[in-house]
């Protein structure tokens, strides 16, 4: 059985390939987001923290959800996770000023 031993990640013109999606991330987007005041409210659905490394866990939890429903062959339940890691990315990209 095939097995996953780097993860390939791309952001514009900027590759890497990391041993896990958290490490690529980390790499893509930095490990320390600029200070900005005020505070973040958490909804439910809602990509709340500007922590890059937080981030990361919540992006490797909803990608290893999204493949375990894929597998199930619960394609709303991957879809709904695909969206909120893309939610994740896009609150990565605004902490990297990208």
């Amino acid at each position: 059985m095939p097995e996953l031993k780097r993860v390939i990640a791309a952001y514009g013109n900027e590759v890497v390939m990391e041993p896990s999606l958290d490490e690529a991330l980390i790499k893509l987007f930095g490990e320390s987001p600029p200070k900005t005041p005020g505070t973040t409210t958490t909804q439910e659905n809602e990509v709340a923290g500007n922590d890059i490394k937080q981030l990361a866990q919540q992006a490797r939890d909803y990608y290893d959800s999204a493949n375990e429903l894929l597998r199930q062959g619960d394609w709303a339940g991957y879809g709904n996770n695909i969206n909120k890691l893309n939610e994740v990315i896009k609150r990565m990209e605004e902490i990297a000023g990208k």
